[in-house]
């Protein structure tokens, strides 16, 4: 990624400005404050780039020191990504099937930090998904979404009637049973406000998976 590379600028900030103003409305903002903590939020890990992949999660963590996203990821973005074990491993699976992470969007559904998922009200959701989600996955409209876990894709289907708003379309989970309980991947739709994307589910790199079917599953996906 060279130093030019910061994507498209003037979606981050008009992206980042509506964050800080759901932020500021937010049950998190006032759960932190009230232990006296500041929990922050980001808006993207990577560049926003129109047109490109997207690898999508659920939420963003918290450890001591973060502050609010005011810049875009600079050319060190990546190499802040694989130092995190699930950035590691999504980065190799990807590059063996013929995609550079270096090159995707990486964002969350939520963009509110918090030391637990728990930490996060029906409201907060309601705000990330209005103000912060759904806008930004228009905005990039991206080819192809890869999930890593049913996490997120279970979220937005329970979260689709609290929004008042379809999430998930048309959602087919395809089975190998040869690799455990329920092991296989899915594919499906996330339902924007403007567009339609596809987007592919596969186990969390931390799932137990027995034998080669992890191999499996993935030719099975991106082969799609």
């Amino acid at each position: 990624m060279s130093r030019q590379d910061t994507g498209d600028a003037a979606l981050f900030f008009s992206l980042r400005d509506a964050v800080a103003v759901a932020f500021g409305r937010s049950s998190v903002r006032r759960r932190q404050e009230a232990k006296g903590q500041t929990w922050a939020w980001s808006v993207c890990a990577l560049p926003l780039r129109r047109g490109r992949d997207l690898l999508l999660g659920l939420n963003w963590g918290y450890r001591l020191g973060h502050q609010p996203q005011d810049e875009p990821p600079d050319e060190m973005a990546l190499a802040k990504i694989l130092k995190e074990r699930f950035g590691r491993t999504a980065h190799s699976l990807l590059a063996r099937y013929g995609r550079d992470l270096a090159l995707m969007n990486y964002f969350n559904v939520c963009p509110f930090r918090s030391p637990r998922i728990s930490d996060l009200t029906e409201d907060d959701w309601y705000l990330a998904i209005h103000e912060f989600f759904v806008p930004a996955l228009d905005a990039i409209a991206p080819p192809r979404t890869l999930i890593l876990g049913t996490t997120a894709v279970n979220r937005l289907e329970r979260l689709g009637p609290r929004v008042g708003r379809p999430l998930i379309a048309d959602f087919a989970w395809h089975v190998i049973r040869e690799g455990g309980p329920a092991v296989g991947w899915g594919r499906g739709v996330l339902v924007g406000d403007s567009g339609r994307h596809p987007f592919i589910v596969l186990p969390h790199p931390q799932a137990r998976i027995k034998g080669d079917v992890r191999d499996r599953l993935c030719a099975e996906a991106f082969g799609e």
